[in-house]
């Protein structure tokens, strides 16, 4: 799977529902959610007998729920044929080592984060990597992944930070 399909599917989902937010494309698109207290999972995914299931630790923070609900959106969008043997538990969701963890969020970073403010954040003189994070109010990971796809996708920047498999652990 290449990299420019993900965010091509990202702004397909974004095109047809008006909408970037994770939870609102769960309605649209029959996903059930939930919140309850996972303890040590931050979120999880499942496809039973044709049923899209996602949870979310209710004991997260509003943004990082957020972020967890991008990113299992992400493993039911790109891997639903993986989903349907067993759920898909995600401790750590910024696993770079799995392929399918590190599609995932590349997903999360397209679909929460816009290419024009952060193409116009960096472009800005005397900003650095940590203070765009700030100005767009998100986790420094998820926009090392987005400055990730969008290199990959054109984007000239000089930001070099990588992403660490412990985020959010």
């Amino acid at each position: 799977m290449k990299k420019n399909y993900i965010y091509a599917c990202v702004e397909e989902l974004i095109d047809e529902y008006n909408t970037s937010d994770p939870f609102e494309l769960m309605d649209a698109l029959d996903i059930h959610c939930e919140s309850s207290n996972l303890e040590h999972l931050k979120g999880y995914c499942v496809i039973i007998h044709g049923i899209k299931f996602i949870a979310i630790n209710e004991n997260l923070r509003p943004a990082e729920r957020k972020i967890v609900a991008a990113h299992e959106l992400g493993h039911i969008i790109l891997h639903s044929d993986k989903l349907k043997a067993a759920a898909h538990e995600d401790m750590n969701i910024y696993n770079i080592a799995d392929k399918t963890e590190y599609q995932a969020n590349l997903f999360a970073a397209d679909l929460l984060l816009d290419d024009d403010e952060v193409d116009e954040l960096a472009m800005q003189e005397g900003i650095d990597f940590y203070t765009m994070a700030r100005y767009l109010y998100t986790n420094p990971q998820l926009l090392g992944f987005k400055l990730f796809s969008m290199a990959n996708r054109g984007y000239n920047y000089n930001f070099h930070i990588p992403p660490k498999s412990t985020f959010l652990a």
